[in-house]
């Protein structure tokens, strides 16, 4: 009976050990209100909340630019309309519902910010931990055609979040059109990070391959979670117009964790637990890296 109880007891120990390493994260796949209706949106993001705390995630991931919406919302002049500094209220309403229940919010936003000569624009993703504490704001750094107010990043950042269970994880930030340059995954890759969110409102004309084929490449060859997390809207229109979704968690090695539909009218909160074990730079891919012959990679394209 001692032998009995002594093996459960080392079970219950090597359990708990192997949750201190396990993140529960929540990716929310939808569309907010188009006629930039702020008490919705942010009604939309509260719901959702609720819905990954009970769950138990330790992070929740909206799409980029989710506290405005995307379209005409989005366009010049009216994003000088909608746009706030990093400490105004979209992240004091954040701040509370983490702190409220207790996990770690990202979310997507037109930042301004004034740089001593020039009130700059800035489609940026603010990660706040379940303290309430801003730990990592992003601002985009590859700016697409439907950038034109905006101004670009300049750098990319990971950030330690540690989570309301004591999880912690190495965690960067890429936006959109970012994932199309593979320099934004491998820096974050070289910075440490383990786990790579890529807020994006991807257009129908990419989104196939953003979703199920880039992002799973760049999960392998980087050795790190990734958690592209799209729009799902039909604006009408062009192709661009249409967010068909198709967001997905990929762990290191491409398996998928959570996927939803690719749709332009899929409503969906993925969960994944990610085991930051799997994790070593040391071992993978990039530990075979011999920069020495990467120079050309500071190079501007000659056109």
């Amino acid at each position: 009976m001692f032998l009995l109880l002594l093996f459960y007891a080392i079970c219950n120990v090597n359990l708990a050990k192997a949750e201190n390493n396990v993140l529960r994260i929540a990716a929310y796949q939808g569309s907010f209100d188009l006629n930039c209706n702020t008490s919705q949106i942010l009604d939309i993001h509260e719901k959702r909340i609720i819905e990954a705390s009970l769950n138990k995630s330790g992070l929740i991931i909206f799409p980029e630019m989710s506290t405005i919406g995307v379209g005409q919302c989005m366009m010049s002049p009216n994003c000088y309309q909608i746009c706030q500094l990093s400490t105004g209220s979209y992240f004091k309403y954040f701040q509370n519902l983490a702190i409220k229940y207790s996990i770690a919010i990202a979310y997507g936003y037109i930042e301004q910010a004034f740089d001593g000569k020039n009130n700059n624009l800035y489609n940026s993703i603010q990660l706040i931990n379940y303290l309430g504490q801003s730990i990592l704001n992003y601002r985009k750094v590859h700016l697409s055609g439907g950038d034109d107010c905006f101004t670009s990043g300049e750098n990319f950042f990971v950030a330690s979040l540690t989570t309301v269970s004591q999880v912690t994880v190495k965690i960067g930030i890429m936006t959109c059109f970012d994932g199309m340059m593979p320099e934004s995954a491998r820096i974050l890759s070289l910075l440490g990070a383990q786990l790579v969110i890529h807020p994006s409102a991807y257009g129908a004309d990419i989104r196939n391959i953003m979703g199920s084929t880039i992002s799973r490449a760049t999960a392998i060859q980087n050795g790190i979670y990734l958690a592209f997390v799209n729009w799902s809207i039909n604006m009408g229109g062009p192709p661009y117009n249409i967010i068909n979704g198709g967001s997905a968690i990929y762990d290191p090695h491409g398996n998928i964790l959570a996927q939803a539909p690719a749709s332009s009218n899929s409503t969906e909160l993925l969960f994944a637990r990610l085991d930051l074990e799997l994790i070593d730079h040391c071992t993978d891919p990039l530990s075979r890296r011999v920069p020495r012959y990467y120079t050309e990679l500071l190079q501007p394209v000659s056109c």
